[in-house]
């Protein structure tokens, strides 16, 4: 390559070098103009706030550190028995004493049941006689030879079976009296009374015997 040639492209490369460095000095300073601006109508119009600081965190304590302490050993229980006093009976001269407490038994009474009564039977059809007389003839020859003589009133009681089961006569003599239901008892027969069941039932009779001697 010729001097000249060489020369010219040195020239060539400063300047270019120059212009790329006065470019890059313009846009920097153009930069820095537009960034002070910026700033400085940004802190005119920015209020400005402060923010107190946190305080200090206090630092960890360090735990205690856990001590293992011993169990207890179980101890066996002792039991003390109170010893058992007993009192002495009273001792005199010749005898002890004692005392009892005599308890009185308890009374139960038991409510006696009253026995039901029976149902009420009503007569419906009256006993009839059908044999048994007294006449003259039975009259005692003991009771005329004494004078005797009277009217006696039986009362009598005649048995679901038709005969007499018990007699009590007064108004004559006591032997006359006798007499007649001696022979109520021994003679006297009936159809004995029924009730509203046609059952049997026992029935009572009054009946007069007049004793009287009769003239020969």
């Amino acid at each position: 390559m010729a001097y000249a040639d060489r020369n010219q492209t040195g020239t060539r490369l400063a300047t270019a070098i120059f212009v790329a460095g006065a470019t890059a000095l313009m846009m920097v300073g153009l930069v820095a103009a537009l960034s002070f601006h910026f700033m400085k109508k940004t802190k005119h119009n920015t209020d400005v706030i402060d923010v107190p600081k946190e305080p200090d965190k206090p630092k960890d304590e360090p735990k205690p550190k856990k001590v293992d302490t011993p169990k207890p050993v179980d101890t066996p229980k002792v039991v003390i028995q109170k010893p058992i006093v007993q009192t002495p009976p009273v001792v005199t001269a010749q005898r002890v004493e004692t005392v009892t407490e005599v308890k009185k038994p308890v009374e139960v009474v038991i409510p006696k049941e009253e026995p039901k009564k029976p149902p009420e039977r009503h007569l419906a059809t009256a006993a009839k006689q059908t044999g048994g007389e007294i006449t003259d003839e039975d009259f005692p020859d003991s009771a005329k030879s004494r004078g005797e003589s009277g009217t006696s009133t039986a009362h009598f009681t005649v048995g679901t079976d038709g005969r007499v089961a018990s007699c009590n006569a007064a108004g004559a003599s006591p032997s006359l009296d006798a007499e007649a239901c001696k022979l109520i008892l021994k003679r006297f027969r009936f159809k004995p009374a029924l009730d509203d069941a046609g059952s049997p039932i026992v029935q009572e009779f009054t009946r007069r015997i007049k004793w009287q001697v009769q003239d020969q």
